[in-house]
């Protein structure tokens, strides 16, 4: 078992604006979660420090869509990580401000034969 407050620094070369530090602590239940630490481009503020949040559940339902052209599409977004900005809140309700990284998903369902490219 970690013992809480264990630290342990990662540096992600892949996007050169984060830096990931895992701080391991025991939630409520007495198990042992990390949290990321660590740090991101927010706006004209430069580098600002943040926690990833892990995703617990996420219901990721398609969304029907009918363009004017006739075209009709399914469409989704998986949220791939969250990240809450410390030390930023909305200013209106007093929330966290969270950043979301997400795959969008779309199927063509069904394309009017006036557009499809003739063989």
């Amino acid at each position: 078992m970690i013992s809480p407050q264990k630290r342990a620094t990662c540096w992600l070369r892949t996007d050169r604006r984060w830096v990931t530090t895992l701080v391991y602590e025991q939630n409520g239940l007495g198990e042992v979660v990390a949290e990321r630490k660590t740090q991101i481009e927010f706006g004209n503020k430069g580098m600002v420090p943040a926690t990833e949040v892990d995703v617990d559940t996420s219901n990721e339902r398609w969304s029907d869509i009918t363009l004017t052209d006739g075209t009709q599409l399914k469409f989704k977004s998986s949220v791939i990580k969250a990240i809450r900005v410390d030390g930023e809140f909305d200013s209106s309700t007093g929330n966290p401000i969270y950043i979301l990284h997400m795959a969008p998903t779309m199927i063509p369902v069904d394309i009017p034969d006036k557009l499809k490219k003739k063989s």
